[in-house]
């Protein structure tokens, strides 16, 4: 098997498909078919076969971790070494390579990367946007486990790039957090637009709507 060809087609690929086409490459070589997923992460946050490959690292996390704790754990290891990185295209998807391997983190053996990845990306602003959508992935099995990082990441709500507000305001919308309120008001007035990953599909959404509908959920909360 050409693992390269094989993991690139299936990534263009038909999506029902995917997951078993890269697992069979998975299964011949771990460490050639982990390599070609990374490779495809470093593209722009809009270009949907970027989103492709993280997703299908975090499901390959979920199945094989257990049993290739080394390998997984020297992934995210390298991806928290890149956020690092002071060049401007480094970091690209590591906090959303890191958030999607702790949300299908099923053994809950990396639970020890919660802090860095919050730590880490709140060092650098290419990050931002990664972490937010991160934050909705991993509420599912790690939700009281990040109640203590949240309070620092509040200010990046307001940072000035869309993609970075559109991105929080869609993750306190989808697992509101009532500390979040004040910072989302402050986005009511930006009518700027961005494309959302979601449920496998890129969906263009205005950031007011987006910081509205985020507001309410996140007020009811704090009642």
């Amino acid at each position: 098997m050409n693992i390269r060809r094989t993991v690139t087609k299936a990534l263009k690929g038909q999506a029902d498909q995917r997951f078993d086409i890269i697992a069979s490459a998975f299964e011949e070589d771990a460490p050639a078919t982990m390599r070609v997923l990374q490779m495809h992460v470093y593209a722009p946050i809009t270009q949907i076969d970027r989103w492709q490959a993280i997703e299908t690292i975090g499901q390959l996390t979920e199945k094989y971790a257990p049993e290739n704790d080394e390998l997984f754990r020297n992934i995210i290891r390298r991806f928290i070494l890149q956020m690092c990185e002071e060049s401007a295209n480094v970091p690209w998807a590591s906090a959303e390579v890191i958030g999607t391997m702790l949300a299908h983190d099923s053994k809950r053996q990396f639970v020890e990367f919660i802090g860095p990845l919050f730590y880490h990306a709140g060092l650098n602003e290419i990050c931002y946007p990664g972490l937010f959508w991160s934050y909705v992935q991993m509420a599912p099995r790690y939700g009281d486990e990040m109640q203590e990082f949240l309070a620092k990441a509040l200010p990046f709500i307001n940072y000035h790039e869309a993609e970075a507000r559109a991105y929080a305001a869609w993750a306190f919308r989808e697992v509101p957090y009532a500390p979040a309120a004040e910072a989302l008001e402050a986005l009511l007035g930006d009518d700027r637009s961005f494309p959302i990953y979601e449920n496998g599909a890129l969906q263009e959404y205005v950031i007011s709507d987006l910081a509205a509908e985020a507001l309410e959920k996140c007020r009811a909360a704090a009642k």
